[in-house]
């Protein structure tokens, strides 16, 4: 009987031990775990802070501000008055080309762009392209940086990017967000609609400035809001950078835009309207409006 209790109590005694050593292992490992995790997550952060602080560095001499003066010369009361307004630019060739928005330097008298290293230059107009927004500046400057172009097309939902821009009192401002939308459109900004949209909160100051993702190539132009989304920081339309270029290629060489214009307007076809029109199926578009003199009206498309 008592070499039966006393091997009871060893057993106890081995179990309580083997309890204490077991847990005291859980512990060990749950903390190595958790140090672990801490560790990975504070070294991604890091990475991504490293990448965010190279992309500015590098982009800090492509972008420019672009500050204007407007005169009044018909309002008798205060012909003479100077309007001074401001925005942000891409150096886009080292022979002085600079691409932003046409509402940074529209109705302007003087444009000025002052560079990253403080030197400043009187800029001319190469052209505007009205359908979207773009314009396109020259300076009389060689051996400037261009920024690098990327690839708008390739642009994913969720995908990072930094919103740049150059403030005359602040400098060099970024933000950063995500592509929250692609194709936007119905803004009534401009003629040609196909925006880029970013959660990330532009300042005015960096209208005209790039949208950048994380391989430090500019995927957009931002571009002011439209009225109707005022204090709405969820919506930063930006002009995708593929079409940027086309229109930018084009005023250099030729001043102008040249495009393929049919004169319809048209929209998809909603369940709403595959009812209301008896449609067997939502195949198609459903033309709502023809210009008229343009192509379609010729064609006699109604």
């Amino acid at each position: 009987m008592k070499k039966r209790e006393k091997l009871m109590k060893q057993t106890l005694t081995d179990t309580r031990f083997l309890l204490r050593r077991g847990l005291s292992c859980f512990l060990i490992i749950s903390i190595l775990l958790l140090a672990s995790s801490f560790f990975r997550e504070s070294l991604a952060k890091k990475t991504q802070s490293d990448t965010f602080i190279s992309i500015v560095k590098n982009t800090k001499a492509p972008v420019v501000n672009i500050h204007t003066t407007r005169i009044l010369k018909n309002n008798t009361q205060n012909r003479g008055f100077r309007i001074k307004g401001q925005g942000s630019g891409v150096v886009y060739s080292k022979k002085g080309c600079i691409v932003t928005n046409k509402h940074v330097v529209m109705n302007a008298d003087e444009i000025i762009i002052r560079l990253h290293d403080g030197s400043e230059y009187k800029a001319e107009v190469v052209g505007i392209d009205e359908r979207s927004g773009i314009a396109v500046l020259k300076i009389d400057a060689d051996d400037l940086t261009p920024a690098g172009f990327g690839n708008s097309d390739s642009l994913e939902l969720g995908e990072i990017v930094l919103a740049i821009g150059h403030s005359l009192r602040l400098g060099q401002m970024v933000t950063s967000g995500i592509i929250s939308a692609k194709g936007t459109s119905n803004l009534q900004i401009t003629g040609f609609e196909d925006f880029i949209q970013t959660d990330a909160i532009i300042n005015p100051d960096s209208y005209g400035g790039p949208l950048v993702n994380l391989n430090g190539e500019v995927v957009g132009i931002s571009t002011i809001p439209p009225e109707q989304t005022a204090g709405y920081f969820g919506m930063g339309p930006a002009v995708p950078i593929n079409v940027v270029k086309k229109a930018t290629e084009d005023l250099i060489k030729y001043g102008k835009i040249t495009r393929g214009w049919l004169g319809v307007t048209a929209q998809p076809i909603t369940s709403e309207l595959q009812n209301a029109l008896g449609l067997k199926n939502n195949l198609g578009a459903l033309v709502s409006d023809i210009e008229p003199g343009s192509s379609a009206a010729n064609a006699g498309i109604k």
